[in-house]
């Protein structure tokens, strides 16, 4: 049995419908992302997991145990915020003793169970400090530590990276990850960074308005997204849109502006259906006159990224194309406005029929640019 069960679950607030009929299981010692832009239900999706706030509709269980009815106290959940949450009269020690001390841990084994949780997230020796006296990082530590002393079934982190500069981040989850598996404890990560989803979970959950989207590990949501958002919400991509010309054998070709790409066929799709294209820029191949799928156009635009240089060009055919290249400082990188030739092949793009939900990811992309 999954240790988390969340079936049919909805969340309104008055009219507002932050969490549409959800659907996800949560398997034991397993981290699972909910990831999503603002206001798309996963932070919703996270406080009735604590009990902060109740399901209007369906049944959420936590290691066999229906929880819409019980308090957040009575739920042996360990939760870190976006904010810390650290009293700041407290000490180190004292902050991570707090539940402990609510459930009744007293002297010797108290202190020894802070002293171990500190160990844990790398703080021996900071019990006496003050909050005022660490930094942002240690801070979200001690509210690590706090979370984990009273040894929950899970643990629920809310943005918990989210105040730290981008160094700092990768540090701190890297470590939230090693003590995860290190515990092997369930956990549910909350977050809008794809690329912070993807290093730190086993599966990530993708909502869209108040939507599940797709359930899949970092690889499969990244490899084979089933729709136009997941495919350009995760990850760089060039997102076209194309009709089926021809369909026979394993590949299909797609008009799209005045050019014919040839796709390795994934889903069997008829002649004159309308489908959506998503190119990597580091499966686009700079200086190819002779691969598949041979573009031609100028750079528009250039951006330096050390281990790698993106740009776009402007192709002949009616649209731009990002494109990577990998060791700049070894590897030609044109100039702007230089004619150039690109080529994709056929098995580097993922392609999907187009639905009214995807449309709209297109419509948003036109108003962007």
């Amino acid at each position: 049995m999954a240790m988390i069960q969340i079936k049919n679950v909805t969340k309104k607030f008055g009219s507002v419908v932050a969490v549409d009929n959800l659907n996800l299981d949560v398997e034991v010692g397993e981290c699972i992302c909910l990831l999503g832009p603002s206001g798309c239900g996963k932070t919703t999706t996270l406080r009735m997991l604590a009990g902060f706030e109740k399901a209007t509709e369906g049944e959420i269980w936590i290691n066999g145990r229906l929880m819409n009815d019980v308090p957040p106290q009575q739920r042996n959940i360990g939760i870190v915020f976006q904010d810390y949450a650290v009293f700041p009269t407290m000490s180190v020690a004292n902050n991570v003793a707090y539940g402990l001390k609510l459930r009744g841990v007293h002297g010797a084994e108290r202190e020894r169970r802070v002293n171990e949780a500190l160990e844990l997230v790398g703080l021996s020796g900071f019990g006496q400090r003050m909050p005022s006296q660490l930094s942002g990082g240690q801070l979200q530590r001690v509210a690590l530590a706090r979370a984990l002393v009273i040894r929950p079934q899970v643990l629920l982190l809310d943005e918990p990276l989210s105040n730290l500069d981008a160094a700092l981040r990768v540090s701190i989850r890297k470590q939230i990850r090693q003590i995860q598996q290190e515990l092997n404890i369930t956990t549910v990560f909350v977050t809008h960074d794809q690329e912070e989803a993807m290093s730190i979970s086993d599966r990530i959950a993708v909502m869209k308005t108040a939507k599940l989207m797709q359930v899949g590990s970092p690889m499969e949501i990244y490899g084979k997204p089933k729709s136009a958002f997941v495919a350009n919400f995760i990850g760089k991509t060039t997102m076209l849109k194309g009709t089926v010309r021809s369909a026979a054998g394993d590949h299909i070709v797609v008009r799209t502006g005045d050019f014919d790409f040839t796709v390795k066929k994934r889903d069997e799709v008829k002649p004159g259906t309308e489908v959506w294209m998503s190119i990597r820029p580091q499966d686009v191949q700079y200086g190819s006159e002779t691969g598949e799928n041979t573009l031609t156009g100028t750079v528009d635009y250039l951006e330096p990224l050390g281990a790698v240089t993106r740009g776009e060009i402007k192709t002949d055919h009616g649209f731009s194309l990002m494109f990577e290249i990998a060791n700049p400082l070894y590897s030609r990188v044109p100039n702007l406005k230089e004619k150039v030739s690109m080529s994709v092949g056929a098995d580097r793009i993922v392609y999907g029929v187009m639905t009214a939900s995807d449309h709209d990811v297109f419509g948003e992309l036109e108003k962007g640019a």
